[in-house]
């Protein structure tokens, strides 16, 4: 416990807060949240409607979140935690082509995605896959050394042109939402990372289910802006407004900064100028994913999900078919699809209509799975962050974190901006933020 027996407090209720709030709450510290949104979750979003779950931010669960698995399981999570469909589907001349992740290899091999001559010559492909091993939380860093161009430019190099459209574009494009042109060349490993030999699961209630049972039992209030963040000689004292406007002056025996890097760098003053240099590179892109319920599912269209190279579609990189994700997840005999454009389309109309980007990306649906658009029951646009590195981050990574172990005690600071951009790197930083933190006020 701490000295002075004062709460610990945690800023941002986002996979990273969470995951480091519940590792705090398990050693014995009172911990209060404060969440800047009208619920708590972050990317973990979800929400019923009709009897459609759906999945409003992340809708991807693969096996290899390890540390997510190892949580849901602590806070008594895991029986609702489901096998998902086993069928990807890539998009080509006109058709989709289909791949069971249960037989990946045979289908490889069968399949006509690929030539001949493009399967023969997989030598880069295959070092991209062994180095993917580096590519967890803990060593990340050790890849940094590549971060010195983007992925594209790194494909044009190394691979032919099947390759680079069929494996680099497709993979950051339908996988991240994120052109190969904006991606550090590093990511393409770190994806392979995570899907490469991985089960989709999906979580029986939605995502938001999860986010809602590690927040159980903890003190968050919603709705409450960070305004500033010192370090006092004994403890740290935390300025906010509530959700009405008024303003809080609260000291605490230490903190969790989890929260946008803007956000830190805006209210954390101590922080040091090459950390908050650092921090100022990485951006949230303002990402839109539009759910479309269907009266019915679509024919011929087994997979879970389906990737699409920009010749399949000008801006819709990947296809979330929800009704094969886990059972229960729409009512019987319905479908509902998640459409997932690439951030630089959705950031500049961010800001239009629902009607407008529902109709552009309903088209864009039909125009892959033809009929979809005429059993739309309802569609929803969902609107959300998604953080991502710039070129270079990566290179940096290693002196960041240790400056952060260095120079950090009481006020800790948590994101997945401590490896690759994605849940289980949100909940590792939480738990070594929470950890770190522990000890500092013990």
């Amino acid at each position: 416990m701490a000295a002075n027996n004062a709460p610990v407090v945690v800023i941002g209720a986002g996979a990273a807060g969470l995951a480091a709030a519940f590792r705090l709450k398990q050693a014995g510290l009172k911990v209060r949240v404060l969440e800047s949104a009208h619920v708590v979750g972050g990317k973990l979003r979800s929400k019923t409607r009709d009897g459609f779950v759906i999945d409003q931010g992340a809708f991807f669960l693969p096996s290899t979140y390890h540390r997510m698995m190892v949580m849901a399981a602590e806070a008594g999570f895991a029986h609702q935690i489901d096998p998902g469909g086993s069928i990807i589907a890539v998009a080509r001349g006109g058709r989709l082509h289909h791949i069971d992740i249960n037989h990946v290899v045979g289908d490889f091999l069968r399949t006509d995605l690929f030539s001949f001559a493009s399967k023969l010559s997989l030598g880069p492909i295959v070092k991209e896959l062994w180095l993917s091993r580096k590519c967890n939380f803990e060593r990340m860093p050790e890849v940094g050394v590549l971060d010195v161009e983007d992925a594209d430019t790194w494909a044009r190099r190394t691979l032919n042109d099947e390759q680079r459209e069929y494996v680099a574009e497709l993979v950051l494009r339908g996988m991240a939402g994120s052109p190969s042109k904006l991606s550090p060349r590093v990511e393409l490993p770190a994806l392979f990372a995570l899907f490469g030999g991985a089960k989709l699961l999906a979580c029986r209630g939605g995502f938001g289910e999860f986010a809602n049972h590690l927040a159980k039992g903890i003190d968050v209030e919603l709705q409450a802006s960070a305004k500033e963040v010192v370090k006092l000689d004994n403890g740290v004292q935390v300025t906010w407004s509530d959700r009405n406007g008024v303003e809080h002056i609260d000291t605490f025996s230490g903190c969790v900064i989890a929260a946008s890097t803007e956000t830190v760098v805006n209210i954390l003053p101590s922080l040091d100028p090459w950390r908050k240099q650092y921090l100022g590179g990485v951006r949230d892109k303002r990402c839109l994913i539009v759910n479309v319920a269907l009266s019915k599912p679509p024919e011929n269209f087994p997979a879970t999900y389906a990737v699409l190279p920009k010749s399949a579609h000008d801006f819709i990189g990947g296809i979330c078919a929800d009704h094969h994700k886990a059972p229960g997840r729409v009512p019987a005999g319905k479908g509902l699809m998640s459409l997932q454009p690439e951030w630089s389309w959705g950031e500049p109309r961010f800001d239009d209509d629902d009607a407008s980007i529902i109709r552009d990306m309903v088209e864009g649906l039909d125009s892959i799975v033809p009929g979809t658009a005429q059993n739309v029951e309802f569609a929803e646009v969902a609107r959300w962050a998604q953080r991502y590195n710039p070129i270079g981050h990566y290179r940096e990574l290693g002196r960041f974190r240790a400056q952060c172990a260095e120079l950090d005690t009481t006020i800790q600071l948590a994101g997945d901006y401590f490896s690759y951009t994605n849940m289980e790197s949100a909940i590792c930083s939480g738990e070594r933020a929470a950890r770190d933190l522990v000890k500092a006020v013990s």
